[in-house]
Protein backbone atom coordinates (compact mmCIF):
# COMPACT_ATOMS: atom_id res chain seq x y z
CA UNK A 1 0.00 0.00 0.00
CA UNK A 2 1.27 2.96 -0.83
CA UNK A 3 1.90 6.01 1.65
CA UNK A 4 0.28 9.52 1.52
CA UNK A 5 3.53 10.49 3.92
CA UNK A 6 5.71 12.70 2.15
CA UNK A 7 9.51 11.85 2.57
CA UNK A 8 11.30 14.53 4.91
CA UNK A 9 14.03 14.20 2.43
CA UNK A 10 14.05 13.56 -1.13
CA UNK A 11 15.82 14.40 -4.37
CA UNK A 12 14.47 16.04 -7.46
CA UNK A 13 15.24 17.26 -10.99
CA UNK A 14 14.51 21.35 -12.14
CA UNK A 15 12.85 21.84 -14.83
CA UNK A 16 12.03 25.76 -14.62
CA UNK A 17 12.92 28.48 -12.80
CA UNK A 18 9.65 30.87 -11.94
CA UNK A 19 11.63 33.44 -9.77
CA UNK A 20 14.00 33.76 -6.72
CA UNK A 21 12.00 31.44 -4.33
CA UNK A 22 9.90 29.13 -6.68
CA UNK A 23 10.70 26.07 -8.91
CA UNK A 24 9.20 23.68 -10.80
CA UNK A 25 10.61 20.09 -10.48
CA UNK A 26 10.43 16.62 -10.79
CA UNK A 27 10.51 14.37 -8.01
CA UNK A 28 12.54 10.97 -8.54
CA UNK A 29 9.77 9.23 -6.88
CA UNK A 30 6.82 10.74 -8.60
CA UNK A 31 8.37 9.59 -12.10
CA UNK A 32 8.01 13.12 -14.00
CA UNK A 33 5.33 14.31 -12.40
CA UNK A 34 5.58 18.17 -11.95
CA UNK A 35 5.94 20.00 -8.93
CA UNK A 36 6.27 23.19 -7.62
CA UNK A 37 8.62 24.40 -4.79
CA UNK A 38 8.16 26.99 -2.71
CA UNK A 39 11.45 28.06 -0.57
CA UNK A 40 11.01 28.51 2.84
CA UNK A 41 12.16 31.04 5.52
CA UNK A 42 12.92 33.22 2.78
CA UNK A 43 10.88 35.41 0.23
CA UNK A 44 12.77 37.14 -2.87
CA UNK A 45 10.70 40.46 -4.99
CA UNK A 46 7.79 39.23 -7.22
CA UNK A 47 7.11 40.55 -10.74
CA UNK A 48 6.99 43.60 -11.42
CA UNK A 49 9.09 44.70 -7.83
CA UNK A 50 12.58 46.21 -8.06
CA UNK A 51 15.31 43.30 -8.23
CA UNK A 52 12.99 40.40 -9.69
CA UNK A 53 14.62 39.65 -12.91
CA UNK A 54 18.07 39.89 -10.46
CA UNK A 55 16.66 37.72 -8.13
CA UNK A 56 15.22 35.36 -10.61
CA UNK A 57 18.91 34.99 -12.37
CA UNK A 58 20.43 34.58 -8.90
CA UNK A 59 18.45 31.28 -8.32
CA UNK A 60 18.52 30.37 -11.91
CA UNK A 61 22.45 30.26 -11.61
CA UNK A 62 21.87 28.21 -8.80
CA UNK A 63 19.60 25.43 -9.44
CA UNK A 64 18.50 25.73 -12.91
CA UNK A 65 18.95 22.28 -14.90
CA UNK A 66 20.34 20.79 -11.85
CA UNK A 67 19.87 17.64 -9.14
CA UNK A 68 18.10 19.29 -5.85
CA UNK A 69 17.57 18.24 -2.62
CA UNK A 70 13.92 19.41 -1.15
CA UNK A 71 13.91 18.88 2.95
CA UNK A 72 10.73 19.48 4.76
CA UNK A 73 10.77 21.03 7.88
CA UNK A 74 7.03 21.23 9.65
CA UNK A 75 4.37 21.80 6.56
CA UNK A 76 4.54 19.89 3.87
CA UNK A 77 2.04 21.57 1.18
CA UNK A 78 0.47 25.51 0.75
CA UNK A 79 -2.89 26.22 -0.06
CA UNK A 80 -1.96 26.18 -4.16
CA UNK A 81 -0.60 22.59 -3.37
CA UNK A 82 3.31 24.15 -3.87
CA UNK A 83 5.82 22.02 -1.80
CA UNK A 84 7.53 24.00 0.95
CA UNK A 85 10.89 23.13 1.08
CA UNK A 86 14.94 24.37 2.04
CA UNK A 87 16.83 23.25 -1.31
CA UNK A 88 20.18 22.38 -1.89
CA UNK A 89 22.77 21.81 -4.63
CA UNK A 90 25.19 18.93 -3.28
CA UNK A 91 26.66 21.13 -0.34
CA UNK A 92 24.93 24.41 -1.07
CA UNK A 93 21.72 25.44 0.92
CA UNK A 94 20.06 27.47 -1.65
CA UNK A 95 17.58 29.31 0.34
CA UNK A 96 20.62 30.39 2.85
CA UNK A 97 23.13 31.18 -0.18
CA UNK A 98 19.91 33.62 -1.88
CA UNK A 99 19.71 35.95 1.20
CA UNK A 100 23.81 35.60 1.80
CA UNK A 101 23.97 37.36 -1.62
CA UNK A 102 20.99 39.73 -1.09
CA UNK A 103 18.49 38.70 -3.37
CA UNK A 104 16.02 37.23 -1.23
CA UNK A 105 14.97 38.99 2.75
CA UNK A 106 14.66 36.26 6.18
CA UNK A 107 11.23 35.27 6.13
CA UNK A 108 9.27 33.86 9.24
CA UNK A 109 6.43 30.76 8.28
CA UNK A 110 5.44 29.63 11.66
CA UNK A 111 5.88 26.63 12.77
CA UNK A 112 8.45 26.38 9.60
CA UNK A 113 10.93 28.73 11.02
CA UNK A 114 14.00 26.63 12.31
CA UNK A 115 16.70 28.94 9.97
CA UNK A 116 14.73 32.35 10.05
CA UNK A 117 16.95 34.06 13.33
CA UNK A 118 20.56 32.68 10.64
CA UNK A 119 18.72 34.37 7.58
CA UNK A 120 17.78 37.53 9.66
CA UNK A 121 21.53 37.88 10.07
CA UNK A 122 22.84 36.86 7.23
CA UNK A 123 20.15 39.71 5.60
CA UNK A 124 21.50 42.34 7.56
CA UNK A 125 24.62 41.93 6.95
CA UNK A 126 23.86 41.96 2.91
CA UNK A 127 22.31 44.93 3.73
CA UNK A 128 25.16 46.36 5.54
CA UNK A 129 27.14 45.53 2.39
CA UNK A 130 24.64 46.84 -0.44
CA UNK A 131 24.17 43.43 -1.84
CA UNK A 132 21.96 42.36 -4.45
CA UNK A 133 18.76 43.83 -4.48
CA UNK A 134 19.35 45.62 -0.97
CA UNK A 135 20.66 48.81 -3.16
CA UNK A 136 16.92 49.20 -4.87
CA UNK A 137 15.15 49.15 -1.29
CA UNK A 138 12.83 46.30 -2.30
CA UNK A 139 13.33 44.68 1.15
CA UNK A 140 13.08 47.55 3.66
CA UNK A 141 9.20 48.63 2.89
CA UNK A 142 8.51 47.32 6.00
CA UNK A 143 10.04 47.07 10.35
CA UNK A 144 9.26 43.30 9.83
CA UNK A 145 9.35 40.42 7.79
CA UNK A 146 6.59 38.62 9.55
CA UNK A 147 3.27 37.55 8.07
CA UNK A 148 1.70 34.30 9.68
CA UNK A 149 2.15 31.25 7.55
CA UNK A 150 -1.31 29.78 5.86
CA UNK A 151 -1.33 26.39 7.44
CA UNK A 152 -2.82 23.73 4.88
CA UNK A 153 -4.42 21.98 7.48
CA UNK A 154 -6.77 24.43 9.24
CA UNK A 155 -6.38 21.90 12.67
CA UNK A 156 -2.57 23.36 12.56
CA UNK A 157 -3.62 27.20 12.80
CA UNK A 158 -6.63 26.57 15.55
CA UNK A 159 -4.35 24.79 17.88
CA UNK A 160 -1.54 27.22 16.89
CA UNK A 161 -4.00 30.37 18.24
CA UNK A 162 -5.22 28.02 20.89
CA UNK A 163 -1.57 27.45 22.07
CA UNK A 164 -1.30 31.26 21.77
CA UNK A 165 -4.31 32.92 23.39
CA UNK A 166 -3.35 29.99 26.68
CA UNK A 167 0.09 31.48 26.95
CA UNK A 168 -1.00 35.36 26.75
CA UNK A 169 -3.80 34.20 29.29
CA UNK A 170 -1.06 33.06 32.04
CA UNK A 171 1.16 36.40 31.26
CA UNK A 172 -1.95 38.53 31.48
CA UNK A 173 -3.11 36.84 34.64
CA UNK A 174 0.22 37.12 36.37
CA UNK A 175 0.60 40.75 35.11
CA UNK A 176 -2.78 41.79 36.58
CA UNK A 177 -2.36 40.57 39.91
CA UNK A 178 1.11 42.15 40.26
CA UNK A 179 -0.66 45.36 39.17
CA UNK A 180 -3.48 45.30 41.87
CA UNK A 181 -0.75 44.02 44.58
CA UNK A 182 0.78 47.84 43.83
CA UNK A 183 -2.63 49.51 43.29
CA UNK A 184 -1.62 50.42 39.40
CA UNK A 185 -5.46 50.20 38.66
CA UNK A 186 -4.98 52.46 35.95
CA UNK A 187 -3.05 50.45 33.25
CA UNK A 188 -5.65 47.49 33.85
CA UNK A 189 -7.80 48.64 31.12
CA UNK A 190 -5.06 48.15 28.94
CA UNK A 191 -4.10 44.46 29.70
CA UNK A 192 -7.90 43.61 29.31
CA UNK A 193 -7.84 45.00 26.08
CA UNK A 194 -4.91 42.47 24.77
CA UNK A 195 -7.28 39.63 26.66
CA UNK A 196 -10.50 41.02 24.48
CA UNK A 197 -8.91 42.92 21.60
CA UNK A 198 -9.61 46.36 22.34
CA UNK A 199 -13.17 47.89 20.89
CA UNK A 200 -12.59 51.17 19.26
CA UNK A 201 -15.14 52.61 21.65
CA UNK A 202 -12.64 51.93 24.48
CA UNK A 203 -9.98 53.76 23.06
CA UNK A 204 -9.16 57.33 24.37
CA UNK A 205 -5.67 57.72 23.76
CA UNK A 206 -4.11 59.71 20.63
CA UNK A 207 -3.22 62.62 18.85
CA UNK A 208 -5.80 63.80 16.67
CA UNK A 209 -4.60 64.77 12.83
CA UNK A 210 -5.70 66.14 9.57
CA UNK A 211 -5.58 63.79 6.89
CA UNK A 212 -4.70 65.42 3.53
CA UNK A 213 -3.44 62.78 1.45
CA UNK A 214 -4.13 58.95 0.72
CA UNK A 215 -1.05 57.34 -0.35
CA UNK A 216 -2.36 54.37 -0.51
CA UNK A 217 -4.47 51.54 1.31
CA UNK A 218 -2.20 51.26 4.59
CA UNK A 219 -0.50 55.02 4.35
CA UNK A 220 -1.24 58.41 4.70
CA UNK A 221 -0.12 61.92 5.03
CA UNK A 222 -1.36 63.79 7.97
CA UNK A 223 -1.50 67.70 9.04
CA UNK A 224 0.14 66.45 12.70
CA UNK A 225 1.60 69.08 15.66
CA UNK A 226 1.53 71.33 12.87
CA UNK A 227 4.25 69.52 10.70
CA UNK A 228 3.50 67.19 7.32
CA UNK A 229 4.45 63.48 8.44
CA UNK A 230 3.09 60.10 7.15
CA UNK A 231 1.56 57.61 8.73
CA UNK A 232 1.78 53.97 8.11
CA UNK A 233 -0.82 51.63 9.98
CA UNK A 234 0.16 48.78 11.87
CA UNK A 235 -0.88 45.34 12.28
CA UNK A 236 -1.74 44.98 8.44
CA UNK A 237 -0.84 45.65 4.86
CA UNK A 238 -2.63 46.64 1.64
CA UNK A 239 -1.05 45.88 -1.90
CA UNK A 240 1.88 47.47 -3.25
CA UNK A 241 1.58 50.03 -6.45
CA UNK A 242 1.81 47.97 -9.67
CA UNK A 243 0.03 45.02 -7.54
CA UNK A 244 -3.31 43.43 -8.10
CA UNK A 245 -6.33 45.19 -5.90
CA UNK A 246 -3.52 48.05 -5.40
CA UNK A 247 -6.20 50.73 -6.67
CA UNK A 248 -9.03 48.98 -4.90
CA UNK A 249 -7.49 49.12 -1.52
CA UNK A 250 -6.36 52.57 -2.06
CA UNK A 251 -10.03 53.83 -2.49
CA UNK A 252 -10.98 52.07 0.47
CA UNK A 253 -8.92 53.56 2.37
CA UNK A 254 -9.69 56.81 1.22
CA UNK A 255 -13.10 56.45 1.78
CA UNK A 256 -12.32 55.98 5.38
CA UNK A 257 -9.83 59.33 6.15
CA UNK A 258 -9.68 61.49 2.55
CA UNK A 259 -9.59 64.90 4.28
CA UNK A 260 -10.87 63.47 7.75
CA UNK A 261 -10.05 63.89 11.28
CA UNK A 262 -8.12 60.75 12.29
CA UNK A 263 -7.28 59.69 15.96
CA UNK A 264 -3.63 58.34 15.82
CA UNK A 265 -3.14 55.59 18.26
CA UNK A 266 0.55 54.31 19.33
CA UNK A 267 1.16 50.52 20.31
CA UNK A 268 4.71 50.87 21.53
CA UNK A 269 7.02 51.33 18.46
CA UNK A 270 6.92 55.13 17.38
CA UNK A 271 8.55 55.32 14.17
CA UNK A 272 9.45 52.74 11.30
CA UNK A 273 13.04 53.81 9.60
CA UNK A 274 11.36 56.12 7.10
CA UNK A 275 10.27 57.73 10.25
CA UNK A 276 6.52 57.54 9.15
CA UNK A 277 4.82 57.02 12.53
CA UNK A 278 3.55 53.60 13.17
CA UNK A 279 -0.49 53.95 14.40
CA UNK A 280 -3.78 52.31 14.49
CA UNK A 281 -6.32 55.14 12.80
CA UNK A 282 -9.64 55.45 14.27
CA UNK A 283 -11.76 58.18 12.40
CA UNK A 284 -14.88 58.61 15.26
CA UNK A 285 -15.71 55.00 16.56
CA UNK A 286 -14.28 53.32 13.48
CA UNK A 287 -11.12 51.78 13.64
CA UNK A 288 -9.30 51.68 10.01
CA UNK A 289 -6.56 49.06 10.88
CA UNK A 290 -9.46 46.92 11.32
CA UNK A 291 -12.08 47.38 9.08
CA UNK A 292 -9.25 47.43 6.45
CA UNK A 293 -8.64 43.74 6.98
CA UNK A 294 -12.67 43.28 7.64
CA UNK A 295 -13.53 44.12 4.42
CA UNK A 296 -10.62 42.35 2.70
CA UNK A 297 -8.50 45.12 1.57
CA UNK A 298 -5.62 44.19 3.18
CA UNK A 299 -3.69 41.15 5.22
CA UNK A 300 -3.17 40.64 8.98
CA UNK A 301 0.53 41.42 9.25
CA UNK A 302 2.93 41.16 12.53
CA UNK A 303 5.30 43.43 13.68
CA UNK A 304 6.46 42.87 16.85
CA UNK A 305 6.45 44.01 19.21
CA UNK A 306 3.36 46.11 17.93
CA UNK A 307 1.17 43.52 17.40
CA UNK A 308 -1.82 44.06 20.37
CA UNK A 309 -4.21 43.64 17.60
CA UNK A 310 -2.59 40.61 15.36
CA UNK A 311 -5.01 37.48 16.58
CA UNK A 312 -8.27 39.18 15.90
CA UNK A 313 -7.03 40.90 12.34
CA UNK A 314 -6.14 37.18 11.66
CA UNK A 315 -9.25 36.02 12.04
CA UNK A 316 -10.72 38.62 10.40
CA UNK A 317 -8.68 38.08 7.43
CA UNK A 318 -10.03 34.55 7.12
CA UNK A 319 -13.52 35.23 7.38
CA UNK A 320 -12.95 37.78 4.45
CA UNK A 321 -11.16 35.44 2.45
CA UNK A 322 -13.82 32.49 2.87
CA UNK A 323 -16.04 35.31 2.28
CA UNK A 324 -14.00 36.83 -0.89
CA UNK A 325 -14.12 39.84 -0.07
CA UNK A 326 -12.44 42.80 -0.84
CA UNK A 327 -9.27 42.10 -2.65
CA UNK A 328 -9.01 37.96 -1.85
CA UNK A 329 -10.40 37.13 -5.35
CA UNK A 330 -7.13 38.56 -6.74
CA UNK A 331 -5.20 35.89 -4.62
CA UNK A 332 -2.50 38.81 -3.79
CA UNK A 333 -2.81 37.79 -0.14
CA UNK A 334 -2.04 33.92 -0.79
CA UNK A 335 1.34 34.00 -2.18
CA UNK A 336 3.65 33.70 0.59
CA UNK A 337 5.02 37.70 0.59
CA UNK A 338 5.86 39.11 4.00
CA UNK A 339 5.34 42.67 2.51
CA UNK A 340 3.20 44.53 -0.28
Amino acid sequence: MRSNIPPREEYAFVKRVIDGDTIVVTPDRLKGRQVRVRYLCINAPDEGEPGYEDAKRANQDLVAGKKVKLVMDTTHLDRYKRYLRYVYVSDVFVNRELVKQGYAKATSFPPDDRYYTDFLKLQKAAARQGLGCHPTGVFEDEEQYVRHQTYSSQTDAIQTTQNSGRKYAYIIGALILVLIAFGFYALLPRIKDVITFRDASNVTAGDLAQVIRVIDGDTIEVLHNGARVRVRYVGMSTPERGKACFNDASEANSRFVDGKTVRLVRDTTNNDRYDRLLRYVYVGDVFVNRELVKQGFAEASLYQPDDMFFEEFRQLERAAAQAGLGCHPTGIFDDGSTTR
